[in-house]
């Protein structure tokens, strides 16, 4: 019972002491959020909220194909795959790893940016919910659906290294 508790202390902790030392550097509690959101414009919403404001940069550019097109619809799509996966984690992997992919999924749901790029950044930031990968890998061990992966990341590998090399950096 106390492993537990200390277990479940231990990250309340850690964002005491980071806020801490945030006080202590910058003299602010939430020096982070706070220019997360003066920045970025993110702030705490409903968790529909990024793909309203992505859906409306759709409608509102239109429907000629174009580089705001093209960044919201990706943005969108990986948001939802992340999203599946998060819920295919149930039964699948040990609780602690179904609960911290979920709240990190949902982290990542309730602080969109405040503009048409609402879902931006949510790949990067999904790259730290490793539970989502461990599942991929555990799929990845029969070889049929080891080379699905591989043939679905090969091509994203190069066309994301493509527009790296154009300057769209996501």
């Amino acid at each position: 019972m106390f492993a537990i508790l200390g277990a479940l202390a231990l990250p309340l902790l850690a964002l005491g002491g980071f806020s801490l030392l945030q006080k202590q550097q910058l003299g602010s509690f939430s020096a982070t959020t706070n220019a997360e959101a003066s920045g970025y414009g993110r702030n705490f919403e409903l968790p529909i909220v990024g793909f309203a404001r992505a859906g409306a940069a759709l409608i509102h550019n239109g429907f000629t194909p174009n580089y705001y097109q093209a960044h919201i619809l990706v943005d969108a799509s990986f948001t939802l795959l992340f999203i599946a996966l998060a819920v295919l984690l149930w039964r699948r992997l040990p609780l602690s790893y179904v609960l911290y992919g979920w709240a990190m999924v949902a982290l990542v749901l309730v602080t969109p940016s405040h503009n048409w790029y609402a879902l931006s950044s949510n790949m990067r930031f999904m790259l730290v919910v490793f539970p989502l990968f461990l599942l991929l890998g555990r799929w990845g061990a029969d070889p049929r659906i080891e080379r699905i992966i591989l043939y679905l990341s090969l091509p994203l590998l190069a066309l994301f290294t493509v527009a790296f090399l154009h300057g769209w950096v996501a």
